[in-house]
């Protein structure tokens, strides 16, 4: 991530029990007494067979189209936090929630690549937005095609 701002040391993080949040459904993390929920909004165009993620249990793996991730608190209205039109054999995962940039607000890194031949990798940061709970600042993208 080229973003200059981050400093090397301990974070603080949650730990991730879902790492995919799936057109209708929601999840919830709570930091520093504030309950922060992302929900999925989108079309299941196929439901999939379930998967191995490395977790004790298998998890179902859908084709997605028109896919949207809200973000909110108790106290803050929805706001878009991701959109993608479609995915080829992907989808967004969340890979890390916690306080990269120490200003007490929660911080979110998702992979969200497009295509089965791409790693893109996001950072929104709390402490850069002014209307949303939290600002995409970074992000990267490789693709590694044939």
């Amino acid at each position: 991530m080229d973003y200059p701002e981050l400093k090397l040391g301990e974070v603080k993080s949650l730990k991730i029990s879902q790492k995919r949040i799936w057109p209708k459904e929601k999840i919830a993390f709570t930091f520093n007494n504030v309950e922060y929920f992302l929900r999925g909004e989108g079309d299941i165009i196929e439901k999939g067979e379930t998967m191995e993620d490395g977790s004790e249990n298998p998890v179902p793996w859908h084709k997605v189209e028109n896919y949207k991730l809200f973000i909110s608190t108790k106290d803050t209205p929805e706001k878009l936090l991701l959109k993608e039109d479609s995915f080829n054999d992907t989808f967004v995962e969340l890979i890390f929630v916690g306080d990269i940039d120490r200003d007490g607000k929660l911080d979110f890194v998702f992979s969200a690549n497009r295509h089965y031949e791409e790693e893109r990798v996001i950072l929104f940061l709390s402490s850069k937005a002014k209307e949303n709970l939290v600002k995409k600042v970074s992000e990267i993208v490789r693709t590694f095609d044939c």
